[in-house]
């Protein structure tokens, strides 16, 4: 207890105490301390200049033993099992096979072409390696790495050969399995270092262990977080609708089966029967089906019937469109399943739906290409050139179908007959809408017509003067 709780006007000891000395001792008491104000320090950060350098924190990964554990679903924590359950996926379901036709083929389509640097041979040879001079097609090489969009990664191993002229380029650029990723190698900073594979060698069917740098390799990780190299695909996000897509369907498919073929039904006779007569009926009534062999002996005693179950139809018809429709939102493709089963849509909400699902294409592509800008043409140019201030770049056309009426609309309206069509528009027009090209003169409709040299037949043509020369029969004198 305090000593001032007992406070009064007389001491412990009985001794009285100063009137004032009470009352300061009082307003002590009912007043609290209050700390004395002090200046503000100094922003430090402000006048500090010397940064700090280096890396101090983590990504925040989990990785263990190089595998990484950031699934929360037991049925898909492994790699493995995760693109087991995606290619089912992938094979299996008409939504995810349209989710990758119209992620792919758009993208495919474009035109795609190599940007000089500050050494346009150089850039020539880079484009003439990549378009025509690899063991592959570069269109399986572009489709595999968009495939990333729907699993999450997808992985390359560059590999260079001697060309023509001392020029190193790249000979393939060979698909690793997803699945065969054994574990990932990082740095200390949590850089992907390269990773380990284990999987099957096709020429002996053995098993092997492959550890295979960064340096050599092109990982394409779509949706990165926290220096994730399986990152985040669309068919993980489409997994739980395709889940209960396959459900509903099976329900569907049970009640059909069912409701349309009912059920046989079969009564004893009134004496009773044996538990062998029993089983052998009951063997005949599963056996049961409506076909063009339909038949069945009958007992004697025995009657045989069958019950019906009610309507044939499937109400879970609007649950399995919706699941397939979520699947392809999950990739904003779904204009494609307006009008189809229990869904409708208006043409507008389909028009603005696929434009801004081709403004997304555009980033897939762009995505694209700054991986191989990045990763792939730099490091070439750095093997095949000591210097270089501006590397070439691979770079890409307009994505998807143009509306060639209203771009021809608006260049009506932009160009009129004072001001004429610039020739490098009228040639990507003419690209644009698969004409042919220009003459080299220009448009035919344009150059003036050729006169045929006169000869003593056809006498060259007489052309009357104009202005105050010209004459007229009916004013001469």
């Amino acid at each position: 207890m305090s000593a001032w709780t007992n406070f009064g006007t007389r001491r412990a000891g009985g001794e009285p105490v100063h009137p004032w000395r009470y009352a300061l001792a009082r307003r002590l008491l009912r007043e609290p301390h209050r700390p004395a104000i002090t200046a503000a320090d100094p922003n430090r950060e402000e006048a500090d200049l010397s940064p700090v350098m280096g890396e101090r924190g983590v990504t925040g990964l989990d990785v263990r033993w190089g595998v990484v554990f950031k699934e929360y679903s037991s049925r898909l924590q492994s790699l493995s099992d995760r693109m087991t359950a995606y290619e089912e996926m992938r094979r299996s379901d008409s939504a995810l096979a349209a989710m990758e036709a119209i992620i792919t083929l758009p993208i495919m389509h474009a035109d795609w072409r190599v940007d000089p640097g500050d050494d346009p041979e150089l850039a020539d040879l880079i484009a003439q390696n990549l378009f025509t001079g690899l063991t592959h097609p570069f269109m399986d090489f572009l489709r595999v790495c968009i495939l990333a969009v729907l699993y999450g990664f997808s992985i390359h191993e560059k590999v260079f050969e001697e060309k023509e002229d001392g020029f190193l380029g790249w000979r393939k650029f060979a698909d690793r399995e997803r699945q065969t990723v054994y574990k990932w190698i990082f740095d200390s900073t949590g850089g992907l270092a390269g990773f380990t594979q284990y999987g099957r060698n096709p020429q002996t069917g053995n098993y092997v262990y492959v550890d295979i740098p960064v340096k050599k390799l092109l990982v394409s990780t779509w949706r990165r977080e926290s220096n994730d190299p399986e990152g985040l695909g669309a068919f993980r996000q489409a997994y739980k609708h395709w889940f209960f897509k396959q459900t509903f369907e099976e329900f569907a498919a049970i009640r059909i089966e069912r409701q349309a073929g009912g059920m046989m039904k079969a009564e004893g006779p009134p004496e009773g029967y044996t538990k062998t007569e029993g089983d052998a009926m009951l063997v005949q009534l599963k056996r049961m089906r409506t076909a063009e062999d339909a038949s069945m002996i009958h007992p004697p005693g025995w009657q045989v019937e069958m019950l019906s179950l009610g309507p044939a139809d499937v109400p879970f018809e609007t649950h399995i469109e919706r699941q397939h429709q979520s699947m392809l939102q999950c990739v904003l493709g779904q204009f494609v399943g307006l009008a189809q089963g229990g869904d409708s849509g208006a043409w507008a909400l389909s028009r603005d739906s696929s434009s801004f699902f081709l403004m997304s294409l555009e980033g897939v592509a762009d995505w694209f290409t700054e991986n191989m800008n990045r990763y792939c043409i730099p490091q070439l140019c750095r093997y095949n050139k000591a210097a270089m201030k501006k590397y070439p770049q691979l770079a890409h056309g307009p994505i998807g179908v143009r509306d060639m009426d209203a771009l021809a609309r608006t260049l009506w309206r932009m160009y009129q007959k004072d001001h004429p069509l610039p020739g490098e528009i009228e040639t990507y027009m003419r690209d644009a809408m698969g004409l042919p090209p220009a003459p080299p003169g220009g448009l035919a409709a344009d150059q003036p017509p050729e006169e045929e040299p006169p000869t003593e037949e056809s006498p060259p043509k007489q052309v009357p003067p104009t202005g105050e020369e010209s004459t007229n029969d009916n004013n001469t004198e």
